[in-house]
């Protein structure tokens, strides 16, 4: 494995560290919570591919890392949207007046089943793309 694609590599995986950690503590009972989680993982997604975007010049002259490179740049991407859709789903919730105490199980479960799966999966595909 040559230097670049090692760099590359590493990156990924700090990359699915990263945002591991931040879905892994995501609140899934409390609305206002999740709000402030959800931006700890947005700001993890933009760290990411930051990091990610760094290494653009180098695979540019790499022809054969460029399709992997712009691969992971989708899969970010898909990620992005997740999240965006998560937010999306939390808000109607708040605006639904679930935030109000005695809503907590029907919150989690909709965490759980409509906001979660979508992030894992995402997640899923990035981490499919590890060498």
């Amino acid at each position: 494995m040559t230097d670049l694609a090692t760099s590359l590599k590493a990156r990924l995986e700090a990359s699915v560290s990263r945002i591991t950690a931040t879905l892994e503590v995501l609140t899934l009972n409390d609305l206002s919570d999740a709000v402030t989680d959800m931006d700890a993982v947005e700001i993890a997604l933009a760290k990411s591919r930051s990091s990610w975007g760094e290494l653009f010049v180098d695979v540019d002259g790499h022809p054969q890392l460029a399709p992997f490179h712009e691969e992971v740049s989708e899969s970010f991407e898909t990620f992005r949207e997740a999240i965006e859709e998560g937010n999306q789903r939390i808000t109607s919730m708040i605006d639904d007046g679930l935030a109000d105490e005695g809503n907590e199980e029907h919150v989690q479960r909709v965490m759980e089943e409509e906001v979660l799966p979508p992030l894992d999966s995402a997640l899923q595909e990035i981490q499919d793309l590890i060498p």
